[in-house]
């Protein structure tokens, strides 16, 4: 069975999320918008196989209740990676309030909990394509066939994003990647060159994942 790597841009109940394959070619085989959360990972599952990779753009899950510091400590570490420019958006703390313009955030929590009861926690990666893009290897090169995007609708940011995550999983299957934060509070992965040191020793290069 081909693996797949999967990316998908959270994006709320009324956007919907943006879903982009990649085969183990590295061919962008499937863009798609507008997507519903519910029943999405299911769905995945489904049509592409338990051999999956999956990286998300939504945190994993709230800042620890009576956090004292914003955010969790791998959006605070994603502000310290030199010469990163990024502006990650804060997570609440559980026992916080939730403003409404965050919904997309609690519904990326119910798909995490989704796919990781299908996948295994490992294989469901948390990514930030903004770094992402800053960050990605030479290497990391994807073939995208242009009737993909008229099949899509027209080409939105949503779906480059998606495609972003899908290649950063990829890259952690390779072993290029980086771990920011704290397990507990769910970590940000980041494609790494396989050349370049960690900045900091808290931070930890991965072996290559599932």
């Amino acid at each position: 069975m081909v693996r797949h790597w999967l990316g998908i841009d959270v994006g709320g109940p009324a956007k919907g999320q943006a879903l982009a394959v990649l085969d183990d070619q590295r061919r962008v085989v499937h863009l798609e918008a507008g997507l519903a959360a519910e029943g999405l990972a299911q769905s995945l599952v489904e049509r592409w196989g338990p051999d999956l990779v999956v990286g998300l753009d939504a945190p994993r899950q709230p800042a620890p209740a009576g956090a004292v510091k914003a955010g969790r400590s791998c959006e605070r570490a994603l502000k310290r990676v030199p010469d990163l420019r990024v502006n990650p958006q804060w997570t609440p703390a559980q026992d916080g309030p939730w403003p409404p313009r965050l919904t997309w955030m609690v519904q990326g929590f119910a798909m995490f909990a989704d796919l990781a009861r299908l996948l295994g926690a490992a294989r469901v990666l948390e990514v930030f394509p903004s770094a992402s893009y800053q960050l990605l290897p030479p290497q990391a090169q994807v073939t995208w066939p242009l009737g993909l995007v008229g099949r899509a609708g027209r080409l939105r940011l949503d779906l480059l994003d998606a495609v972003c995550c899908a290649l950063t999983a990829w890259c952690h299957s390779r072993g290029w990647s980086l771990a920011l934060g704290r397990e507990d509070e769910g970590q940000i992965i980041l494609p790494w060159p396989p050349d370049r040191p960690s900045p900091e020793p808290t931070w930890h290069r991965l072996p290559s994942g599932p």
